[in-house]
């Protein structure tokens, strides 16, 4: 006797079908591609245009460690007189992509060190996802290759700067959430106890009577041969 498979059977397969799909979806966006196939002719120009972007991005995440996650050069306040000033998330990864556009050029040196080649290029565009422990940068950069009547045509590029700005932004948040329950007060085992949650250092230091800067460092990471550092203020 064959056995019939239920309508209630039919409908959860189709519901971890389209799971599986989902899940295998959020995969493909969240996690990098594998690098282009690159000809050894021009390994040399894909591998510096590659090493200025990972460098490039270390100095926009250490700019952004220094500034709380600004890309000019002010320190932003987090909080103030009992208001919440913490950018989000999304903010810091269009700034550190901002830097990138506007500072990888600077690395490139217009490729003076690859006069062989014939290289053209086209408009830089920069994207960035910051995860808890790491972030990604992903580079749109046209670029032709020429060499002995050989073209050579890339326009990804990518690269993963193994930093945790993703859990140091999350115990910068909490520590702002926690002091709205008491605004008009530092709660000095309270941020020590989210710096153990995270596995961090903060530093909390006087700039006046009404202004204290945070500086949260992790040891964890490595940025530029130096322990990632976070900073921003707060005043009363």
């Amino acid at each position: 006797m064959k056995k019939r498979i239920s309508k209630a059977q039919t409908t959860i397969f189709v519901i971890l079908a389209l799971f599986i799909i989902l899940i295998a979806g959020i995969a493909v966006y969240f996690y990098p591609k594998q690098r282009q196939d690159v000809e050894i002719e021009v390994q040399p120009v894909h591998s510096f245009v590659t090493d200025c972007l990972r460098q490039t991005a270390e100095n926009s995440i250490e700019r952004i460690g220094e500034t709380g996650g600004n890309s000019e050069d002010s320190l932003l306040w987090y909080f103030y007189k009992g208001k919440k000033y913490v950018p989000e998330k999304n903010q810091i990864e269009n700034n550190i992509s901002f830097y990138i556009e506007k500072n990888l050029n600077k690395c490139l040196n217009d490729f003076n060190s690859f006069s062989e080649f014939d290289i053209q290029t086209g408009k830089i565009n920069a994207e960035t996802q910051i995860i808890e422990n790491k972030v990604i940068t992903k580079l749109k950069y046209p670029l032709t290759i020429s060499k002995a009547e050989k073209n050579y045509n890339y326009d990804e590029f990518q690269e993963i700067i193994p930093v945790r700005l993703g859990i140091v932004y999350n115990a910068a948040s909490e520590i702002i959430e926690d002091q709205l329950t008491h605004p008009e007060t530092l709660c000095i085992t309270c941020i020590g106890d989210i710096a153990i949650k995270y596995d961090l250092y903060v530093d909390v230091e006087p700039y006046n009577n009404e202004t204290f800067v945070f500086r949260i460092r992790d040891e964890n990471s490595r940025i530029n041969e130096k322990d990632f550092e976070f900073r921003f203020i707060t005043g009363y």
